[in-house]
């Protein structure tokens, strides 16, 4: 067997780019067919993420580990492919934001205001609300609020899919062995 690190950062690696890559190319789907952010289909994307580090963690058991993986070795496995998603993520959102459709900032900005009005907001709360929403809304902090929310998810999603995941060694050496 290879050295394990170089196996675990190259696995959980080609796992969490083909998981953004997955995401991203939702994300282009969702935008041609002009679905907006709050619309209920855009919860999809946290199945593709869930789907991408079940398979991730299946492989890594299957591929790396002989079969037997860890509760912990599984949240792991997990954290680590949907950082490396949400990094993809995030570098596609920024390059989004910035060169594709800047106007897709404006539009967002717009569909809050709407949403403060429909929930009953007074003029003065929603100019102050949509001043510090201003601040936010930019490529930068977007991205950065993409890696720490993805990543977030990934990790309550790690932590489920362990549960069902984790295969322990029945054997004599396995109960001494280190993942």
């Amino acid at each position: 067997m290879e050295n394990k690190p170089n196996n675990f950062l190259k696995h959980t690696l080609s796992y969490g780019s083909l998981t953004g890559g997955g995401l991203i190319l939702f994300s282009l789907v969702m935008y041609s067919i002009d679905i907006n952010m709050q619309n209920p289909l855009m919860y999809l994307a946290f199945l593709l993420l869930a789907i991408g580090i079940f398979f991730g963690i299946i492989s890594y058991r299957d591929n790396y580990l002989g079969g037997f993986i860890s509760y912990g070795k599984c949240i792991a496995v997990g954290v680590m492919i949907s950082l490396f998603a949400s990094i993809l993520l995030a570098i596609y959102s920024y390059l989004f934001f910035t060169f594709f459709d800047q106007s897709a900032i404006r539009k967002i900005m717009d569909l809050a205001e709407e949403n403060m009005v429909k929930k009953g907001m007074t003029e003065e709360q929603i100019e102050m609300a949509m001043k510090y929403t201003t601040k936010f809304m930019t490529p930068i902090w977007m991205s950065a609020i993409n890696i720490l929310s993805y990543t977030f998810w990934g990790t309550i999603i790690a932590l489920i899919l362990g549960i069902f995941t984790k295969k322990t060694d029945p054997s004599f050496e396995g109960h001494f062995k280190q993942d």
